[in-house]
């Protein structure tokens, strides 16, 4: 599987990693992950900043994207398949 890109403003793309690596740079950052939401115009983008205490990671003890998606889905009540606020 790729790595997907993820579009921001501008015309400006940035891939996931790129964006965590960015992350990881600041002293005051142990660990970090970028995920992209679905957007009509820019294809992904980073929607929101969402801190959590430890990022879930799967049997392989890489990051569980999945576990990541519904944390984020929960903590901004956004959908991130279609970007938009959850209906409840």
């Amino acid at each position: 599987m790729g790595a997907k890109t993820v579009g921001v403003k501008r015309r400006r793309r940035g891939d996931p990693r790129e964006i965590t690596n960015c992350l990881l740079e600041h002293p005051d950052v142990a660990e970090a992950a970028a995920l992209g939401v679905a957007d009509d115009i820019y294809g992904e983008v980073p929607a929101a900043v969402v801190v959590i205490d430890a990022i879930p990671t799967n049997a392989n003890g890489k990051s569980d994207r999945d576990a990541l998606t519904a944390l984020w889905a929960r903590r901004t009540g956004r959908d991130r398949e279609r970007g938009a606020t959850a209906e409840a």
